[in-house]
């Protein structure tokens, strides 16, 4: 009989620094939840998370994008025509182009985790797609398990595993929070501490006097809680922001700076700043001719460039 394969520790690969799909907030491709009590804002801001990942925006404002692409959600609850609303005003917050958002809807009336077959169709539709991000929203709508049966909810919280791993995929599942309270957010997640133990980063969503945030990860640091507070900028704008925060949110002008400093050594193309800041064309547009207004921008036949390289901001 052989034995087992054994090695020093020393010569144990070193672990590789830690990436992130939204910084500080999501880690690179993991499953986790949003959770919270109900009407506590858990849907704004799963749509929030995808609008960012698929236009490459600050999530909240605040938490960078470090791996855009494609965001593939489905909701169960709300109708398709109020998701798009909703980020179609996020999209107009941000100054995203909301005709060119990367973000599909899965338009299944019912998808079913416990069901074989719905299984092999998101796979299918997974496989086809290959989103950087799955949204699925609420978990109680997907299945007809008994979620506080460890064995039955680990089946269908396995296949999503699965499914990260096969295709790479980051997985938020909207879920609901048990009505008593406690000290650690975690332990309030409704049903098995499976779902808890399956998760590799949790935001949970828990309201007092005011809307605050739990970040937990399983394998990286997390920032301190915040409070956020949902603002009607007007009837078709509506979004989540960040009570209180210490940095004012960047202008349009101030992210195309950014661009252009860091891409200081040659001239940018129009699509090109356009494409990094995820910004419409025409706004994008109004904005270069605003900075070459101001002498911050000079355009050559090569493209745009900052007048003055050191120093580029008033």
């Amino acid at each position: 009989m052989s034995g087992l394969p054994v090695k020093r520790v020393s010569d144990v690969e070193e672990s590789p620094p830690e990436k992130w799909l939204v910084e500080s907030l999501w880690t690179h491709q993991a499953v986790g939840f949003v959770a919270g009590h109900a009407k506590s804002s858990k849907s704004w801001l799963a749509v929030d998370i995808a609008v960012s990942v698929a236009s490459g925006t600050p999530v909240l404002d605040r938490f960078p994008v470090s791996d855009p692409g494609l965001v593939l959600f489905f909701p169960a609850e709300d109708a398709p025509s109020a998701v798009r609303d909703r980020m179609k005003g996020i999209c107009r917050h941000r100054d995203v182009d909301f005709e060119t958002l990367n973000v599909w809807l899965i338009g299944s009336y019912t998808l079913r985790l416990d069901s074989q077959k719905d299984c092999e169709a998101l796979e299918s539709t997974v496989c086809e797609y290959r989103p950087r991000l799955l949204v699925l929203d609420p978990l109680i709508r997907l299945h007809s398990a008994d979620e506080n049966s460890a064995s039955e909810i680990a089946r269908i919280l396995s296949f999503l595993r699965g499914l990260q791993r096969k295709y790479e995929t980051a997985i938020l599942l909207v879920h609901h929070a048990r009505k008593s309270a406690s000290s650690d957010p975690g332990l309030g997640i409704r049903g098995s501490t499976e779902i808890r133990a399956w998760s590799d980063t949790n935001l949970y969503m828990r309201r007092s006097k005011n809307l605050e945030i739990v970040v937990e990860h399983r394998a990286a640091p997390c920032p301190d809680p915040f409070k956020l507070a949902l603002i009607n900028e007007n009837e078709d704008t509506v979004h989540l922001a960040i009570e209180n925060a210490a940095q004012p949110k960047r202008t349009l002008k101030d992210r195309i700076l950014e661009v252009m400093t860091s891409h200081a050594k040659s001239p940018l193309s129009r699509e090109f700043i356009r494409t990094e800041v995820g910004a419409r064309n025409k706004t994008v547009g109004e904005t270069l001719q605003t900075l070459l207004d101001d002498a911050l921008v000079e355009k050559t036949t090569e493209g745009y460039k900052l007048r003055n390289v050191t120093s580029p901001y008033p």
